[in-house]
């Protein structure tokens, strides 16, 4: 009767390691998941700079890059990070400053710089 007791409580502590574990990795997967909402905003910001970069010769959007591409996008909510603040605030993006003062075509490998 007593070994059966022990069985029980190794089991039990097992489970509790276990759990333990799937706890963390699971917290891990929830800290790296983007919102949609956030991806269809970096795809407008995306969308507002290459139009911006249209309009002035292929150059990027100056260092007040949010207010640049203003007139390109309708909605203004889009400068704010869902996860991060609630507009009419503004805040959560960063453009990339090392593009400051590169053309479109002085970018090699486009598909390797991020832009927001």
């Amino acid at each position: 009767m007593r070994l059966k007791w022990w069985g029980i409580l190794i089991v039990l502590c097992v489970a509790i390691v276990v759990a333990a574990m799937l706890r963390d990795y699971f917290g891990k997967a929830r800290s790296l998941h983007v919102s949609p909402k956030c991806m269809i905003n970096l795809k407008q910001i995306g969308t507002g700079s290459a139009m911006y970069r249209q309009d002035f010769g292929s150059m990027p959007p100056p260092e007040r890059w949010s207010e640049a591409i203003d007139p390109y996008v309708k909605n203004k909510g889009i400068f704010s990070c869902p996860e991060v603040c609630k507009p009419p605030q503004r805040g959560g993006y960063a453009y990339n400053s090392l593009l400051r003062g590169l053309r479109e075509r002085d970018i090699t490998a486009p598909d390797k710089v991020v832009l927001a």
